[in-house]
């Protein structure tokens, strides 16, 4: 250290201090010549910096200013025709408010008047009212509060907006998942309200409480230049500090914060001194409210899930309801999967059945399927994934159909977002709508800014395209009436791929392993025509035969072929074979009115006519080497042919098979169902289980119980048969030893029969050699004869005075039996 020793002070000062104390002082103050302070304070640096970096903001649409001892923001919008309006027209000063809200509505009010943000309006500071606005009451549900808000339409129609540059939702919301897992979430205390508005614009925003009239001193929520004005603050005073400004993201009044490069204990504390004060911090990973979405930590990873409650039915179906409704569900999520495509339909079905959005609704079947969306939802929710995307696997899954086209954006196997679009009602050719979805779901991808991707298709002809397109192996070739449309579509792809420098590759998959098939389908009962209700449209006399008439006219209405097939082998394959199996058909079954026959000879010979003719029937033949004029008795020949093939059976049985297979699970389907007032029974499936008597019922006999046997003969003199009762089947039915027999041929045995050794020889009666082991009941002796009659009746044998037998001239063929098995 060195010092200068001097006689007198210098220049009479007491104290001289150069300027390298001065700099490591960090500056002097000198506010008079008693208030000198060496160094100023780290906020006043900054607030010294504001001031020379930016303080003033001026757009197109309004200009703010930033007081730097106040640490207050004020707006000032610029009228659309240089010069307000004399007066607003409104004279409306509040909306109807809800009973069960307007405690809790007035009370904010107060509140307001309480923090000065409503002020007594003074004719003599304030001038002349220029504008009332209404007042209402909005119920939120999610956050359950009830907040006013004002109507700000008509003045809005007076603004200009510039909105080139507003924040969009979903483009912030694939930001904020870019930025890691280290985030907090920062949310501006009545963001609007802690900006004023100019004084010379208070008469322009007066309200009605109470009878009282007060000027609105803050930016209101529901001005159309508020969003910008907010975003604009914003932006300015984060851009002060380079390192705040790296690492906040703000959109509207929230601002996530990466705290890898900075805190949000710094963030907030550099707004607060500013004139923005926020709510404490919430740390993403340990479960936040981000944009109306949950998202939480678990596994080394964040989730999401749609964070509000699913709404009720409607009571009134319109327009405005239905696409609020829709809106609820979907909005910005970045994931929905079915849920996106119905809401789409449930949207156009709304227009449909409309004509303003105030209409109501009157298609049931609209309801129908809102109700069923909404117990889906309840049931399983689609809106939910993972919220931090990183990886460079990327994967773009596309797919078409009548409906709609899809594309779902996949990262290291997580479904990231979806989107889908319902294709107008035209007639172009799916490969068009494929390559379509291709270039849309491409779009989807460069807005997350990615430069390598796989496309995974389920059509082959659009791999193929694209294939060729982009390794210029080989000239696409396509022949199509859309040929130059595809075209043009394949150079946009081309150009889309050199102009962002993309890396892709294309791959095929089946539609059973394509993830977007579900973003393109909706049930199949939505598509469906609704059901006509029976209502009487006339009562007249009209006979069957004018129904008749009228239905043959008609080409038969809902009348479709049963199926129902009857197949008869023939000998040959000539005219009399041909009517000789059709002849047993139809004394079996009835002639029809018509046949429906292939140009075969046999059915053009006049044989076949005269057959025809003779049973009253018209001949139909289909065209010359068209064989779909006959188409139901092709496919039936196709059919049978098959299931011959592979089961291997009887071509009766196959028939039979055939004639009771149902379409889907509907029995009534099957042709034999359809054709019998039964339900056939299915061969080797339907099993029929014996059905003893019932305990209950009151049965003459019992199991066991020892029986008499009436013979077959009936006769008075043929010995009955003992038994044993082993089954009862039912009242007149009973099994003895194993044999059904009628109640009215058993006896119950009361005593045994005698054996043949305790009768007496005179009392044995002669027994037929067939029933020698049969003994008589009833013995009944017949009448002596002696040698003498004996040999008169065998010489009378052979007398010519009795005539012989003779055997009959007529003869006896065997009965033929037609069935199935003699094919």
């Amino acid at each position: 250290m060195s010092a200068l020793v001097m006689r007198t002070r210098p220049l009479g000062l007491y104290f001289v201090m150069g300027m390298n104390g001065i700099n490591a002082l960090r500056g002097v103050t000198v506010r008079s010549l008693d208030d000198v302070k060496l160094g100023i304070k780290e906020s006043e640096v900054v607030t010294a910096a504001a001031t020379v970096l930016q303080r003033d903001v001026d757009e197109k649409d309004f200009g703010v200013t930033y007081d730097v001892k106040a640490r207050t923001w004020t707006v000032s919008w610029k009228w659309s025709s240089g010069t307000g309006p004399p007066r607003l027209q409104n004279t409306v000063s509040e909306y109807r408010v809800p009973q069960a809200a307007r405690q809790e509505y007035e009370n904010e009010l107060c509140q307001w008047i309480k923090d000065g943000w409503l002020v007594p309006y003074s004719k003599v500071v304030h001038g002349p009212v220029r504008g009332t606005i209404p007042l209402m009451a909005v119920v939120q549900r999610n956050k359950k509060k009830v907040s006013p808000v004002m109507d700000f339409r008509e003045l809005n129609s007076y603004l200009d907006v510039h909105t080139a540059d507003a924040d969009v939702c979903a483009e912030k919301i694939r930001e904020w998942r870019r930025r890691g897992q280290r985030e907090s979430l920062l949310d501006l205390r009545k963001a609007y309200l802690q900006i004023h508005v100019h004084q010379s614009l208070w008469s322009y925003q007066t309200v009605v409480f109470r009878g009282m009239r007060y000027c609105l001193t803050r930016l209101g929520f529901g001005l159309n230049i508020a969003p910008l004005v907010l975003k604009k603050v914003l932006s300015t005073v984060l851009s002060w500090d380079e390192r705040i400004n790296s690492a906040a993201s703000p959109y509207l009044d929230d601002i996530l914060v990466d705290e890898s490069v900075a805190s949000a204990a710094e963030v907030e504390n550099h707004l607060s001194r500013h004139g923005l004060i926020c709510k404490p911090a919430e740390r993403v990973h340990e479960g936040a409210r981000v944009l109306g979405m949950r998202v939480w930590g678990e596994r080394r990873c964040l989730f999401w899930k749609w964070d509000n409650n699913i709404a009720d039915m409607p009571e009134k179906l319109t327009r405005r309801t239905v696409f609020s409704l829709c809106g609820q569900l979907t909005s910005h999520l970045p994931v929905c999967g079915w849920l996106r495509v119905a809401a789409s339909y449930l949207k156009r079905r709304a227009n449909a059945a409309t004509t303003s959005w105030e209409d109501e609704v009157t298609d049931s079947k609209l309801r129908f399927m809102i109700e069923e969306t909404l117990k889906q939802v309840k049931r399983s929710d689609p809106a939910r994934g993972r919220w931090d995307v990183k990886g460079d696997e990327n994967s773009l899954w596309v797919d078409a159909s009548s409906l709609a086209l899809g594309a779902v954006l996949e990262v290291n196997g997580d479904v990231i977002e979806d989107a889908c679009w319902l294709r107008r009602d035209e007639c172009s050719h799916i490969n068009l709508a494929e390559l379509d979805a291709v270039i849309k779901g491409l779009n989807l991808a460069i807005a997350w800014k990615m430069s390598k991707l796989t496309i995974m298709t389920d059509s082959r002809t659009v791999y193929y395209w694209v294939k060729d397109t982009l390794s210029k192996k080989a000239r696409v070739k396509t022949k199509a009436s859309s040929e130059m449309l595809i075209r043009r579509r394949l150079e946009t792809l081309r150009a889309i791929v050199e102009e962002y420098g993309l890396s892709l590759d294309i791959r095929f998959v089946s539609s059973t392993e394509n993830k977007v098939d579900a973003l393109t389908r909706v049930p199949k009962r939505w598509l469906g025509p609704e059901r006509v209700q029976l209502a009487c449209g006339a009562a007249v006399a009209i006979t069957e035969q004018d129904i008749a008439k009228i239905h043959v006219t008609s080409g038969h209405p809902d009348c479709g072929p049963s199926r129902y097939a009857i197949w008869r082998g023939i000998r040959r394959q000539d005219t009399a074979s041909v009517t000789e199996q059709l002849e047993s058909v139809f004394l079996e079954r009835g002639a029809p009115k018509e046949l429906l026959t292939d140009n075969a000879t046999s059915f053009r010979s006049s044989l076949f006519g005269e057959f025809a003719n003779r049973w009253g029937i018209a001949i139909r033949y289909r065209c010359a080497h068209v064989p779909s004029g006959n188409g139901i008795s092709e496919r039936c020949y196709r059919t049978v042919k098959t299931i011959l093939a592979r089961k291997g059976c009887s071509v009766a049985e196959v028939v039979y098979r055939y004639n009771v297979m149902p379409r889907g699970n509907d029995a009534a389907s099957a042709p034999a169902n359809q054709i019998f007032r039964y339900e056939v029974r299915l061969f080797g499936i339907d099993e029929v289980r014996q059905q003893n008597q019932s305990a209950d019922d009151q049965h003459r006999y019992s199991v066991g119980d020892r029986v008499w046997i009436r013979h077959p003969s009936r006769r008075c003199d043929s010995r009955s048969l003992e038994g044993t009762v082993t089954r009862l089947v039912s009242p007149q039915n009973v099994e003895v030893d194993g044999m059904p027999r009628h109640v009215r041929d058993l006896r119950l045995v009361t005593s045994p029969l005698p054996t043949p050794g305790e009768l007496s020889a005179s009392e044995q009666p002669d027994v037929h050699p067939v029933e020698e082991d049969d003994a008589l009941l009833i013995q009944v002796p017949g009448p002596a004869r002696s040698s003498e009659d004996e040999g008169t009746i065998e010489e009378g044998a052979d007398s010519p005075e009795r005539p012989q037998l003779r055997r009959g001239s007529r003869e006896r063929r065997p009965t033929q039996l037609c069935q199935y098995s003699d094919l």
